[in-house]
């Protein structure tokens, strides 16, 4: 919540990294590196890391102004994927590209990945019917998230899925227009909107296919959660997402902002082979457990 340029923010951070003999000092997001840079400078601090977790961090001109000052003080840029480091070069001409590394994502694998959690239970909690075909996704409610192309996409299938129920985990601003669209769409009935949910594990076990339709992002630790879950997958080819589900090996890719073809590959989770779901979960838990993993980022940032 601080705003820009309070010197006295500036000098009392400066003070502490000279107390603590601070050697390196990482900075998270963009705010933080406008601050940490500058109080670390003040200070004489040795390294300067600077972790970037999104697209379009460099959205504006005092953006581009303040990183193009900045960033050439930070040691080195962190990217949480391959498209986050792209947009980082992109946008910031100055920065060397051997200055930005693909640091990656990286979620708690065993967490999500557990059995014998209680799929009955969970369904009972909220009223939705044990024998339904849940459609899920999860994060805030958000127009960057796409969640009314799904509402949209949803209202498409309901008629040749009748058993079918799409559930967001989740709260934010546009709780009230997603209500209003599902009755507009005439789904209102088969839509659930609990808010936010505190055993994410529990959720996702309980769900059949997961479906991601934003229409930006980094790399989004939700899909990776859910394919550590053994959650088959649908997700917009945006940002980091096509790095995750490897350009549709281990999910399907939709475009972004497409209902229809977000409806069509809905459908295909639900008449996919069971043999071949539990090929694409397979290798999707092993993506994530060999990539995506606390242990594996954490080694990484260590190097």
């Amino acid at each position: 919540r601080l705003g820009f340029f309070k010197p006295l923010v500036f000098l009392k951070m400066a003070k502490l990294f000279k107390t603590e003999c601070v050697d390196i000092l990482h900075c998270h997001m963009h705010k933080a590196t406008v601050y940490g840079t500058i109080a670390g400078k003040l200070a004489k601090v040795p390294i300067i890391l600077s972790h970037v977790h999104g697209l379009g961090r460099t959205r504006n001109f005092r953006r581009k102004l303040l990183n193009y000052f900045l960033l050439s003080h930070v040691n080195k840029l962190l990217a949480v994927g391959q498209a986050v480091k792209e947009d980082i070069l992109k946008h910031n001409r100055s920065v060397k590209p051997e200055n930005v590394i693909n640091i990656g994502n990286s979620i708690d694998y065993e967490y999500y990945s557990k059995d014998g959690l209680d799929r009955l239970g969970f369904r009972k909690k909220f009223n939705i019917p044990q024998d339904a075909f849940v459609f899920a996704t999860a994060g805030r409610l958000a127009a960057t998230k796409g969640q009314i192309f799904l509402i949209e996409a949803f209202a498409k299938i309901r008629k040749q899925l009748p058993n079918s129920v799409l559930l967001f985990a989740g709260s934010g601003p546009l709780k009230d227009e997603l209500e209003t669209r599902a009755c507009e769409l005439d789904c209102k009935d088969s839509v659930y909107l609990p808010g936010r949910l505190d055993n994410m594990p529990e959720f996702y076990n309980s769900i059949d296919t997961f479906i991601l339709p934003s229409i930006a992002e980094g790399l989004p630790r939700t899909l990776l959660e859910a394919m550590a879950a053994g959650v088959l997958c649908v997700a917009s080819d945006v940002g980091g997402i096509p790095e995750i589900l490897d350009n549709g090996r281990l999910g399907f890719l939709v475009n972004h902002g497409n209902p229809d073809d977000l409806a069509d590959a809905m459908l295909k989770t639900y008449r996919l082979h069971p043999e071949r779901k539990l090929e694409i979960i397979y290798a999707a838990r092993m993506c994530v457990k060999n990539n995506f993993n606390h242990p594996v980022v954490i080694k990484t940032l260590e190097k």
